[in-house]
């Protein structure tokens, strides 16, 4: 190349990959380089601020359980918040009911069992502050209808009917 056309490229900007082979990237000291230009590595922007990432989602393979957790105020977690799983026994406070271990735990309102049994064993089911209740006599799997504490009525599981007192039958009650 003469000089006449070095300058001559310069004015119009008419260089050619081949009038500059091998120019250091150190001799680039101002202007603008067009990103599709340059070829990045994770390696090549190891400490990059992350307040310039403005933009986009992190796949969640790139985050750590660790990064998450150690910055997240879990401890005024709101109960409204867990919306699957199961919560361990040991993160519930003394004050909390164990069913399990209450003797007689007790509801605020109707129980819905959603079509399910309720499974007494050898318990008795009684009816609120009435004096009635039901027991099953595990010996034979009789049910027993006791009035007050009192056997009152027996149906046998071979469907025998005995009563402690007169039984009135077709009758209106």
């Amino acid at each position: 190349m003469t000089k006449a056309r070095d300058l001559a490229n310069i004015i119009t900007g008419g260089f050619t990959a081949d009038d500059i082979p091998d120019l250091p990237a150190s001799k680039i000291t101002s202007g603008t380089i067009a990103s599709a230009r340059l070829s990045l590595a994770a390696s090549d922007i190891p400490n990059l601020d992350t307040a310039k990432i403005t933009t986009g989602t992190f796949a969640d393979a790139r985050l750590s359980s660790s990064s998450v957790t150690q910055h997240a105020d879990l401890t005024a977690l709101s109960a409204s918040n867990l919306t699957s799983g199961t919560v361990p026994s040991a993160r519930l406070s003394d004050s909390d009911t164990d069913l399990s271990a209450d003797s007689s735990p007790q509801l605020a309102g109707d129980l819905d069992v959603n079509s399910n049994d309720i499974l007494m064993g050898n318990q008795s089911v009684k009816f609120g502050t009435s004096k009635w209740e039901v027991v099953l006599d595990t010996g034979d799997n009789d049910l027993l209808f006791k009035y007050n504490g009192t056997t009152v009525f027996k149906l046998a599981s071979n469907g025998a009917v005995t009563s402690s007192n007169n039984i009135t039958a077709f009758g209106s009650p």
